[in-house]
């Protein structure tokens, strides 16, 4: 399913905003408050579970007030399909959609039914309110050391956000993961200094709910996701693997790749004579390690995905850092794959190296923050799951990022040092090259 989504500025305090449901965050509660003397917060021992009414799901603590809020409201929901059954029961992640049902039947006064005809995207569409005004914490959560938006924070808002409209589009007790990550684009830049809004809704559904786009813009998204997901659907189908034989598409991004490797071969062999505004990918590469903790498990008790895509980016960012010389402006998300689960306990290794650069500037559409004329980088950045123990480690995830020198006239040019960091920059450079004719 792919998601759009939005922030927008609030104009003034008086603003209403438009349609989707909007949530409000809260401070969260782990058990229903029942002070001494106040008879209005007695609980009602006569009802079944009635502690669990209440409750604050345990995963939500350590995160972000807005990802606290969208989980809280995700549960919530959940609860009231499954009747009884919380986050934490035993039962609770066995349960199918068709027990769902059932037990939606048993506490309430019939079925859910899911319409064979499809839903609009204005019924998945949900908004949350970022009150940076009037909430000194919130603000401070999502401040950076230069008084700007926290980016890799709002990576995990995106994320959770997603699994709430998901969650409203399929129904019933579907468990909602993130498969991956199309494209985020800069637009606009937010102020942290005024109130800002977060919304989306379901953009294209496959094999779940039919969605029927009602608008012009809701059809130009549908029909742009269905020939993005085609297109990625070529790529990975053209894609070079060991065994079989080349397409036509594989062999132009192999011919790209010796042309690149060649380029580089007065770098890789006399190093003292090339040009000096260039550089070996390997010399731009950082990493990172850490112990995937529990108070960044999901719903679900895995890694969180938006834990991994702030990770991923705040590393992006400072290998962006690191490589230009001054603070990079971030400009978009490339593409997120999300290719195994992440568990409590594991070991993380993230890695990260700019893959390629386009030192006078690119064109990366209108639609994107302003950016004509700056350099612009290209950071990869792999999650692996490393086991020590079995001498294993495999890809978790991969991260694309790209991000603005602003402060720069140019930027060194990056080279592959052998012909499978070639072919993974061609690959790369192709891939955006399609998606910038897919932009809108």
């Amino acid at each position: 399913m792919l998601i759009s989504s939005a922030i927008r500025r609030q104009l003034s305090s008086s603003t209403t905003p438009p349609q989707p449901r909007w949530i409000h965050h809260l401070a969260p509660h782990l058990s229903p408050s029942n002070s001494k003397g106040d008879d209005s917060t007695t609980a009602d021992t006569s009802k079944p579970n009635n502690n669990h009414v209440h409750q604050t799901p345990v995963q939500t603590l350590n995160k972000s007030p807005i990802v606290q809020a969208l989980w809280k409201t995700r549960d919530e929901a959940k609860r009231r399909v499954m009747g009884n059954l919380t986050i934490g029961d035993p039962e609770y992640s066995a349960v199918s959609t068709a027990a769902a049902e059932i037990l939606s039947e048993a506490t309430s006064s019939g079925p859910a039914q899911v319409d064979p005809r499809g839903k609009h995207p204005k019924e998945s569409e949900v908004g949350i309110a970022y009150p940076f005004s009037t909430d000194q914490f919130l603000l401070e959560t999502y401040r950076n050391p230069w008084g700007e938006m926290r980016f890799g924070k709002i990576l995990e808002d995106l994320d959770a956000l997603a699994g709430n409209i998901a969650f409203n589009h399929v129904q019933g007790n579907a468990m909602i993961v993130t498969a991956g990550v199309d494209r985020i684009r800069v637009r606009r830049r937010p102020e942290i200094g005024a109130d800002q809004y977060l919304s989306g809704k379901t953009k294209r559904a496959i094999k779940i709910t039919p969605l029927i786009p009602e608008t012009d813009e809701e059809r130009v998204h549908f029909e742009l996701g269905a020939v993005k997901a085609q297109a990625k659907k070529v790529a990975r189908k053209n894609k070079i693997q060991i065994g079989r034989p080349l397409s036509e598409e594989s062999l132009k991004i192999d011919s790209r790749a010796a042309k690149l490797l060649e380029e580089a071969g007065t770098l890789l062999r006399m190093p003292s004579l090339a040009d000096p505004h260039t550089i070996l990918m390997d010399q731009t590469a950082q990493s990172n390690a850490m112990v995937a903790q529990p108070q960044a498990r999901n719903l679900h008790d895995r890694i969180f995905g938006g834990f991994l895509m702030r990770r991923a980016f705040e590393l992006a960012f400072a290998t962006c850092y690191m490589f230009g010389g001054d603070k990079p402006r971030f400009l978009e998300v490339d593409d997120i794959s999300f290719d195994k689960p992440v568990d409590v306990g594991d070991l993380l290794v993230f890695k990260s190296r700019v893959l390629y650069t386009m030192p006078e500037g690119g064109n990366l559409g209108s639609y994107v923050d302003k950016h004509e004329g700056f350099p612009l980088v290209n950071v990869e950045v792999e999650c692996w799951v490393t086991c020590p123990g079995s001498k294993r480690a495999e890809v978790s995830n991969h991260f694309y990022f790209t991000f603005a020198l602003p402060a720069k006239d140019t930027c060194r040019r990056v080279l592959p040092a052998n012909i499978d960091q070639a072919r993974r920059m061609a690959q790369r450079m192709c891939d955006d090259e399609i998606q910038a004719g897919l932009r809108p």
